[in-house]
């Protein structure tokens, strides 16, 4: 006789992605032996690793397409690590499944290595895409199975702490991956600052091999089945075209110049794939990349990392400079109050010390309460009034404490990203861990993209259109109008403009701003209707 569901009960039945009742397969863990703690040590140099990588080649993606004398094609040396993350992110979750954690995750150290060393003695620009796609292939694995690590091999109560510190070296990585970049790039030329990266992942991946657990295969992996039967090859390619294409278009939508008709031909052939990889995963892949069973009991969790991530990163400028690259925020006090880069950064430590906050505080609620769910409602709640706070607030310019609003804005953040991840390794199986945790980053880094364009767009498209009229009699307007849109600096605008160019970038700020208020308000009932399972 099944029981009947409480409050408390999972939203998601304990079954296999085949709909067959499942076995409690997370008996208790036995904790992390020292072998085990500097294996996840040494991995974690691998996430400041790739944090640093990321943020480096923010700072130096233009002057690399200079070197080449190709400028305008500078958005696909970000494209390519964006398309190499995606499409990676499934397939390690599969193979972290079926063979265990440690040879993917030394493959996603080789790739790495061998993905900067081609970027750093490129020959020529597409030289250096390719060596971004395969850098971002073993980015991928360095990130995300970290994480598959620490649930292995610490209680699920313990899983949000010990994460938030996974998180806290993405961000320092972040950080300081820029100012290094830019150092290095000032030294010795860009080349240098791809290729140091290549011994720090060769260390990476010796700790692997030396103190992680070998592979462990799943039972049924023992059983002597063909490769070309075992892998999901078509699946893994329709997935590929699926995510490339979306990546085009989503590219050529940042684009004004770019034709409307082929932004929609790649969207539309981006869905088609997209269909194709899920009748391919439902009704012909015998071990499917990622499991529709997944995909529909996850549904929610997932739709609510998209919404996130769109929300935090809807005031990103992807052109922000060195200092200024996470979030628009910095940007926002260069164009009004005139601030220098270092100056305005300075705006930004809220901003880290916030998630960083969020992050840790919830690990240790979720520790000592065993729950997840009335923290999650508060932490969406919170970000809601702090996010409307700045776009009603800040429309018109800020000075003093208001300035102060993305603290809670962002402790929030940091709050909701420990409680759902804590909800998604209560509510899944743990033979399947790898490939929920892995859709789960490919969900926030489409959010991330997602969220970067719609604000870049919104706020470009309307400041182009609010300054066509402002400055209708200036002479020589469109060029102008190019300066202001491409330079946030106030130096490159005439003294006589600056006032105009002021209130019309803040006019256009507000719509971009608009956005995480509505996703988060969307977040909210999702996040109410969903069951909570108290975590061991």
């Amino acid at each position: 006789m099944t029981a009947e569901p409480t409050e408390t009960s999972s939203l998601l039945p304990r079954e296999d992605v085949t709909g067959q009742p499942l076995k409690d397969d997370k008996p208790a863990s036995p904790g992390l032996s020292w072998k085990s703690l500097l294996g996840i040590i040494g991995a974690l140099i691998g996430v400041f690793l790739a944090g640093a990588d990321e943020s480096m080649v923010l700072v130096t993606y233009q002057t690399i397409a200079s070197h080449f004398q190709r400028l305008g094609d500078s958005p696909w040396v970000l494209a390519g690590y964006n398309l190499g993350y995606c499409v990676a992110l499934p397939v390690y979750g599969k193979l972290s499944d079926t063979y265990g954690r440690q040879i993917p995750l030394v493959v996603a150290y080789c790739l790495f290595s061998s993905g900067c060393i081609l970027s750093g003695s490129a020959a020529a620009l597409w030289h250096v895409i390719a060596g971004r796609v395969i850098t971002g292939i073993g980015a991928a694995g360095m990130v995300a199975l970290v994480c598959v690590l620490i649930t292995d091999n610490v209680l699920p109560s313990q899983v949000a702490i010990t994460r938030s510190y996974v998180n806290m070296v993405s961000v320092f990585g972040r950080v300081l991956g820029g100012p290094i970049g830019a150092f290095i790039t000032d030294s010795v030329g860009w080349q240098l600052s791809f290729i140091v990266q290549a011994p720090t992942a060769i260390i990476c991946c010796i700790i692997s091999m030396v103190l992680l657990p070998p592979a462990k295969p799943k039972e049924n992996s023992v059983k002597k089945v063909a490769l070309r039967k075992r892998v999901d090859f078509l699946g893994i390619a329709m997935f590929a075209i699926c995510i490339t294409t979306f990546l085009v278009a989503i590219r050529l939508l940042g684009d004004h110049e770019a034709s409307t008709r082929i932004t929609i031909l790649f969207g539309v052939v981006s869905l088609v794939f997209g269909c194709f990889f899920l009748v391919v995963e439902g009704f012909y892949a015998r071990e499917p990349v990622i499991p529709l069973g997944l995909l529909k009991k996850m549904a929610g969790p997932y739709a609510v990392q998209v919404l996130l991530q769109v929300g935090a990163f809807a005031v990103t400028d992807p052109d922000a400079t060195p200092l200024t690259n996470l979030t628009n925020i910095a940007p926002y006090f260069i164009r009004t109050t005139g601030a220098s880069n270092t100056r305005a950064a300075v705006y930004l430590a809220p901003v880290f010390v916030g998630f960083t906050t969020g992050s840790i505080t919830s690990g240790y609620i979720i520790r000592k309460t065993h729950r997840y769910k009335t923290l999650s409602l508060i932490s969406v709640l919170l970000g809601l009034t702090f996010f409307t706070l700045i776009a009603i607030r800040w429309r018109t310019g800020v000075t003093g404490w208001e300035s102060f609003y993305v603290f809670p804005a962002f402790l929030s953040f940091g709050l909701l990203l420990s409680t759902t991840f804590t909800g998604l390794i209560a509510c899944t199986p743990k033979s399947i861990h790898a490939t929920a945790i892995c859709v789960y980053y490919l969900c926030q880094q489409v959010g991330t993209m997602l969220g970067t364009v719609f604000s870049s767009l919104t706020i470009e498209t309307i400041l182009r259109e609010v300054l066509k009229i402002r400055l209708e009699d200036i002479p020589h307007k469109k060029e102008i109008i190019e300066r202001i849109l491409h330079d946030s600096s106030p130096a490159a605008i005439p003294e006589a403009l600056r006032s105009i160019v002021r209130n019309s970038y803040l006019y256009s700020f507000q719509f971009a701003a608009f956005i995480p208020v509505v996703t988060t308000a969307i977040v909210l009932p999702l996040m109410a209707i969903d069951k909570e399972v108290e975590v061991d």
